[in-house]
């Protein structure tokens, strides 16, 4: 992966930067995985090279998210960077609640 990744996508800090409730970013879904060793060695993985990365269960699957990004199109500029590796891996609109996540697929529309 380039190493330019990690000055385009913002870094993680020990802040959380102040959101209001119900604030709205994009990010890039890479992938679904079953087996939460993978999810989480991908997890620490993007994590120790500094990334903004997360996961999020859904059902059975551990989802992985990277970047937090204010537009869907710097979103879109930064999947290329991803899809060696993650071949479907596409932006998603997300929505922070107060305590909890609450996601909609830019793919399925």
């Amino acid at each position: 992966m380039p190493s330019s990744i990690s000055s385009n996508i913002i870094k993680k800090t020990d802040k959380k930067p102040k959101q209001k409730t119900g604030s709205q970013y994009f990010t890039i879904q890479l992938a679904s995985y079953e087996n939460k060793k993978i999810a989480r060695w991908y997890l620490n993985k993007f994590l120790k090279e500094g990334l903004d990365a997360f996961l999020l269960k859904k059902g059975k699957y551990e989802v992985l998210y990277v970047g937090k990004f204010p537009t869907k199109e710097e979103a879109i500029k930064m999947i290329k960077n991803f899809k060696r590796k993650f071949k479907d891996c596409f932006p998603t609109k997300m929505k922070e609640g107060k305590d909890e996540f609450a996601f909609f697929s830019e793919r399925s529309r």
